[in-house]
């Protein structure tokens, strides 16, 4: 017994076959977003020392084993979880301690994100993360970071990643507003 207009049995009980969604017809979407191919490609370090002084704060953290996938190499979204870690301490540290990432105040606000995976990192590795700010337009409240993240056992970069930041006044109905003073002095 199978087709859509027959009603369903399961257990001797009639159940009505559920209804089928009709989709509308595909419209021809107009690409108006760069892919990451397009992205410019920031410079990779060619060694840790170098990392350490052209990326103006690092965290090293290990890896982990709940970090892996199923290939038992460092899961994609892991590296995202990294980005996000050492922006989240920089700002701590260098802004105010224990920086509130509540929406009061002037907050930073991810608007994209991306990473390029250059070599696979496995367990028993540690790494180093390396965060730079650049492109800071201070007037239209925006910056992006750039990130490398450096495997210690492979002694290389092994992904390099960015987002924009945008600069929002949640005071004020959580708009863009300017960069503010304190700020800039972290960014550069």
């Amino acid at each position: 017994m199978s087709g859509l207009g027959m009603c369903l049995r399961v257990l001797g009980r009639k159940f009505p076959t559920p209804l089928v969604a009709t989709t509308p017809p595909v419209m021809p979407i107009k690409m108006i977003s760069r892919s990451v191919g397009d992205l410019p490609r920031p410079s990779v370090p060619k060694s840790l020392d170098q990392l350490k002084s052209e990326f103006s704060f690092q965290m090293t953290l290990p890896v982990e084993f709940c970090e892996l996938d199923a290939m038992a190499h460092v899961n994609n979204t892991t590296y995202f979880k990294w980005f996000e870690s050492i922006r989240v301490r920089q700002f701590s540290t260098e802004i105010e301690p224990e920086f509130s990432f509540t929406p009061v105040g002037i907050k930073p606000v991810i608007s994209d994100t991306w990473c390029r995976y250059r070599r696979p990192i496995m367990l028993y590795d540690s790494v180093v993360v390396g965060v730079r700010a650049t492109n800071i337009i201070p007037e239209q409240g925006e910056f992006k970071h750039i990130y490398a993240v450096w495997s210690t056992k492979q002694n290389t970069v092994a992904a390099m990643g960015g987002c924009t930041i945008v600069v929002c006044d949640f005071d004020n109905g959580g708009g863009r507003t300017d960069i503010p003073d304190h700020w800039l002095k972290m960014l550069k």
